[in-house]
């Protein structure tokens, strides 16, 4: 990937950024104390004139042992070309916990929710977060899932019920929608697809939080869950229009909607009957429309 980075994005990338604007400080504090010792008052004060000689000969030494240090780590970093790689590939960050990081940005949300998934195991977790987020700023919200019922996620994860975090999830952001200040309706919808997903999309305004779907066992020899491997953050870039055009392919290719009019009284079902995981998804399927 040999594409050319501006100066000031190479400071960005390598995280020296900060380094720079103090060294900017440090020089117009600099340039002042200077001003302030040629004042002629001051300058005839041998204490206010010394203090200001101190001041300017230890921020001189800081601008040049601070400027010394970032200029070593530039040609230091400028020989990674891994970060480059990073980079050019479109990738601003990569998470060890892919909850923490969607935490974060759900804080700063404002106008536009996707989540896509299968067992929405950690989306259950968030969900009163994605609830606030929705409720405070009227956020438009898509929530694309591959359900139990349909044969490409029990290819994957055979029977296993994950049926109350649907209900717990689309429940909450259903709540929070017509608790936000726009009281509108058509800012969520739930649609289903029987196509298998490859990778874990949210999308929080214009950033990306993707990953590979992985089927590895945990220590108990339980199906890994979304936040127990990696994931990256996605900036504007050939990748990151992948990721978005392959969520919104998903989206068109959707067989099926909830109606979410009608999901108050499943709800009420679900929340006081002892069901079996057959009766919630027939719960779930019997208010789905199917799309034409």
């Amino acid at each position: 990937m040999n594409k050319n980075i501006r100066f000031f994005e190479k400071l960005k990338l390598y995280r020296l950024s900060n380094n720079v604007y103090v060294v900017l400080v440090l020089l117009a504090i600099t340039v002042l104390s200077v001003c302030l010792y040629f004042i002629p008052s001051l300058r005839a004060n041998d204490i206010s004139s010394n203090i200001i000689l101190a001041v300017f000969t230890s921020l001189l030494a800081s601008i040049v042992s601070i400027s010394a240090e970032t200029f070593v780590q530039y040609k230091a970093a400028e020989r990674d070309e891994f970060l480059r790689d990073i980079h050019a590939f479109g990738i601003s960050n990569l998470n060890k916990n892919k909850k923490d990081a969607i935490s974060v940005l759900l804080k700063t949300c404002k106008e536009e929710l996707w989540i896509s998934g299968y067992r929405l195991i950690m989306t259950a977790t968030l969900s009163p977060e994605i609830a606030q987020a929705i409720k405070a700023k009227a956020i438009k919200t898509r929530i694309l899932v591959c359900p139990p019922w349909e044969e490409a996620y029990r290819l994957i994860y055979e029977n296993e019920d994950v049926t109350d975090n649907y209900f717990h999830v689309i429940h909450d952001a259903w709540d929070a929608v017509r608790q936000s200040k726009k009281n509108s309706p058509e800012n969520l919808e739930v649609r289903f697809i029987d196509k298998p997903f490859f990778s874990d999309t949210y999308r929080i305004d214009d950033c990306l939080v993707s990953g590979p779907y992985m089927h590895n066992r945990d220590t108990n020899n339980n199906k890994m869950t979304a936040k127990d491997f990696f994931s990256y953050n996605l900036s504007d870039s050939p990748l990151y229009r992948l990721v978005d055009e392959e969520f919104e392919v998903l989206w068109k290719d959707a067989k099926s909607t909830l109606d979410l009019l009608r999901f108050d009284e499943a709800y009420e079902q679900f929340s006081h009957q002892s069901l079996s995981m057959q009766e919630k998804m027939q719960l779930l399927q019997n208010i789905c429309i199917t799309r034409l």
